[in-house]
C-alpha cells in the first residue's frame, strides 16, 4: 500500500484504491486540488479510485469545483467521502457536497469513519 506526504497532505492508500487524504490544519485550495488530482492520477495509472478526505478548512468551493471539472476527476475517482468530525460539521459540509459539478463524482458527507469505508467500497463495486 502507499503511503507518503505531499505538500502537507498525508495520503494513504488505506485498502486497495481507497485513498485517504488528511489535510490536518492545512487550508484546502484549489492549486493543493489541482496538485493532488494530478499525483493521484500518476500514482494509480487507469485505476478509478476512491477518496476518504479530512481537512478543517476549503478556502474556495468555486475554485476546488472549477478544478474537479477541469482535470475531469470522473475518470479517475469513482467517489469522496468527506470525513469531519461531528455532526454539526457535517450538516455544514452537506451544503457543499449539494452543489453540482459537471463530471463531479459521488460524494458524501461522515462522521464515522467504518461507515465511509463502507460506502466506499460499495461504489467501488458499482
Amino acid at each position: 500500500m502507499k503511503q507518503f506526504r505531499f505538500y502537507e497532505v498525508e495520503i494513504n492508500e488505506i485498502e486497495p484504491r481507497i485513498i485517504s487524504l488528511d489535510y490536518g490544519n492545512y487550508l484546502v485550495t484549489a492549486d493543493i486540488v489541482r496538485s493532488l488530482l494530478l499525483k493521484i492520477k500518476k500514482d494509480w495509472p487507469g485505476q478509478k479510485v476512491a477518496l476518504l478526505s479530512a481537512a478543517e478548512a476549503i478556502s474556495n468551493l468555486d475554485k476546488v469545483a472549477y478544478v474537479l471539472e477541469e482535470l475531469k476527476a470522473s475518470e479517475f475517482i469513482c467517489a469522496g467521502g468527506i470525513l469531519v468530525r461531528n455532526r454539526l460539521q457535517a450538516d455544514i459540509a452537506q451544503a457543499f457536497v449539494k452543489i453540482q459539478v459537471a463530471g463531479a463524482y459521488a460524494q458524501k458527507i461522515f462522521v464515522d469513519k467504518e461507515e465511509a469505508l463502507v460506502w466506499l467500497r460499495e461504489r467501488l463495486g458499482d
